[in-house]
């Protein structure tokens, strides 16, 4: 009985790391697809994501009070890290996306003053 219970905890494991992958890697994909289609949009989820750290690192009423507050979604813990894995992928990418394209611009600028010398 217990060689089955080690089996059957081996395969729940093995089974959540290969969504969590296969989530991560449908998370580039669209992301892939949507940074260059929809610049505003996802110039408005970047801003978005931004503030809400902002907020909750520091106006969050959390920090002052040792019990949550507001509205609390009780999600299994292994749901809540499937949907990170989906998620936080994406925006990962568009950020990533966001910080070489700054990087091309100051190249491109630092090469136009260079010219103009």
């Amino acid at each position: 009985m217990d060689n089955f219970k080690r089996f059957v905890s081996n395969y729940k494991n093995q089974l959540f790391f290969s969504l969590a992958a296969i989530l991560s890697a449908l998370g580039v994909y669209v992301g892939f697809v949507t940074v260059d289609r929809y610049k505003t949009i996802v110039n408005g989820i970047l801003g978005a994501t931004v503030l809400y750290l902002l907020y909750e690192k520091f106006l969050s009423p959390k920090r002052s009070s040792g019990e949550p507050t507001g509205i609390q979604v009780e999600l299994p813990q292994d749901l809540k890290k499937l949907i990170y894995a989906f998620i936080g992928t994406i925006v990962g990418f568009w950020a990533a996306a966001q910080v070489v394209n700054l990087i091309f611009y100051v190249i491109n600028i630092l090469l136009g003053l260079v010219k103009a010398l």
